[in-house]
This record gives structure tokens, C-alpha cells and sequence, in this order.
């Protein structure tokens, strides 16, 4: 890895002016579901009052929490509501300096997810053949996981752009995208809790012609107009896309999956000094 490489991994950072949470929805008013969310609930009830999880209930979500394909989704709508719950609960990750870098692109019209699914799918079909790996099974599974999924989101942080002289501003990189990732996080648990169906998935990301260790297509760029949140001192990164959907367990057919991890006892990844 170059020395620049190095120095746009660990010292880079955002200013809090465009890093503040700004969040395009590419979707159509819903009023078709009249269900509450968390999000409503906790605006109704008493300021003073607080009430959670306990620690055994708090466990159990981390633990249920999976990633569960597009190809396990009913097809159907997920009301925005549960959506909104989902972005209340990014809101609420950790940020160094508060200068919530996350910014999340949704797609949830059919016109949105269509054109989601004709870029990423067109992309692949572009990337692969110049590379002679070209699968129409795997650019079928992309358009069909678009068109099955309830709300594609681009997840994006507004990370530093280095000045000439080599100087930033602000927070690291490595910080702001840890603290997208850490949204998504989040997300991912309201989802569970919803029992909704997520995935983060990292496809069309990389720049394989870039020295950085993760640099956006320009097509991928022009898709999400990207530029348009950027100044002169940061720019908008995509990390990838979260699919979400609606789970439904279907006796003997499809069940939500067990958890595979590596036990306490193992002592593998655990270094107790």
C-alpha cells in the first residue's frame, strides 16, 4: 500500500457542515399502512420515562439478527413506517464530534427499484465480460433481488478529501465509515425486531483501477449524484446497499436461520490480559 493510501485510511476526515444527516428519499408518499412505529410510540410517551430491554431480551435481538437474502423476501411491501424505525435507530450510532456522516438513498418506488436493479445488474454484466467471467444465472439473481426487495439503500458517508499540501480536516476516515457501518448496525437489529428480512451487500462498489483501498465507480457515482452532496473538503462514499424485505417463515419450507459463531470457550478470539 502507497504512503497516500495509508494516510486516506487513517487521516482523513469530514467537517460537521457536510457530514450533518441528510437523508433522499426515491419513493412515493405510502399512506397505505396505518401501523405504528417504535418511532411514533416513543414521540407519545412521557419524556421522563425510559424503559428497556433487559439484558437477556437485549442478547437474544443480537443473537437472532441475520443477514437474510432477497431471495427469502415475500415480494411484499414493507410499511414506511418500519422503515422510519430503521433510520431512528441509525440516528443513533455513535459519532466522533457528532458529525453523523451517514447519508442513506432509498429506493423503494417500483420506478426507483427498477432503475436500481437495471444499474447493478448492467454494471456486473459490464465489469464481468471485460473480464470474460460473465454468469446470466448471477446478473438474473441481481435483477430479481432489486424487483423482490421492499427498499434498496444505498449506505453512504461523507468522508475527507485530501487538500493538496496532504492536510484534512475534521475526523479520520476510517473513523466516519466505522461509524456508518455502526448505523447500519443498528438498522440491521430494528429490522430483526421488526422481523424483517436485511442484507448488506457491497456489489459495484470498487474501483479496481483506484490506489485507494475504496474508491466508487463513476458510474456508480452519476447513478446516486453523488456530487451534489460534496464540497470542497469532503465527499460522499458509497459503502453498499441494504436490502430489506419481508420475512415470512413458512412451516417445513423456509425458517429464519440459526447463527454460526465461534463459542466463548473457544478462546480463539478472545485475549483476556
Amino acid at each position: 500500500m502507497t504512503q497516500s493510501s495509508q494516510l486516506s485510511l487513517t487521516a482523513v476526515a469530514c467537517t460537521i457542515v457536510a457530514t450533518s444527516i441528510i437523508i433522499s428519499f426515491r419513493f412515493k408518499q405510502d399512506s397505505s399502512s396505518n401501523k405504528k412505529n417504535v418511532l411514533d410510540e416513543t414521540k407519545n410517551s412521557k419524556k421522563d420515562s425510559f424503559d428497556i430491554s433487559s439484558p437477556e431480551e437485549t442478547l437474544q435481538l443480537l443473537q437472532k439478527r441475520r443477514s437474510i437474502f432477497p431471495k427469502q423476501y415475500t415480494g411484499r411491501k414493507v410499511p414506511r413506517t418500519l422503515i422510519m424505525d430503521m433510520l431512528e435507530a441509525a440516528r443513533w450510532a455513535p459519532t466522533h464530534k457528532l458529525t453523523q456522516p451517514w447519508k442513506f438513498i432509498l429506493h423503494e418506488s417500483e420506478e426507483a427499484k427498477e432503475l436500481y436493479a437495471q444499474f447493478i445488474s448492467n454494471h456486473y454484466k459490464a465489469t464481468s465480460m471485460a473480464k470474460n467471467v460473465f454468469k446470466e444465472k448471477k446478473y438474473e439473481k441481481k435483477l430479481h433481488s432489486a424487483r423482490t426487495s421492499s427498499c434498496v439503500i444505498a449506505i453512504c458517508a461523507m468522508v475527507p478529501k485530501f487538500q493538496e499540501d496532504g492536510s484534512f480536516k475534521g475526523n479520520p476516515e476510517v473513523e466516519e465509515i466505522c461509524s456508518v457501518a455502526m448505523a447500519v448496525q443498528n438498522m440491521h437489529l430494528m429490522a430483526t425486531a421488526h422481523n424483517l428480512g436485511c442484507y448488506w451487500s457491497s456489489s459495484g462498489i470498487y474501483d479496481s483501477k483506484s490506489e485507494r483501498y475504496l474508491t466508487n465507480p463513476q458510474a456508480l457515482r452519476d447513478f446516486l449524484k453523488l456530487e451534489e452532496y460534496e464540497n470542497s473538503d469532503s465527499m460522499c462514499l458509497c459503502l453498499g446497499w441494504l436490502y430489506v424485505g419481508e420475512f415470512e417463515e413458512t412451516k417445513g419450507l423456509k425458517k429464519w436461520p440459526k447463527g454460526q459463531r465461534v463459542p466463548l470457550e473457544d478462546g480463539k478470539k478472545f485475549i483476556w490480559r
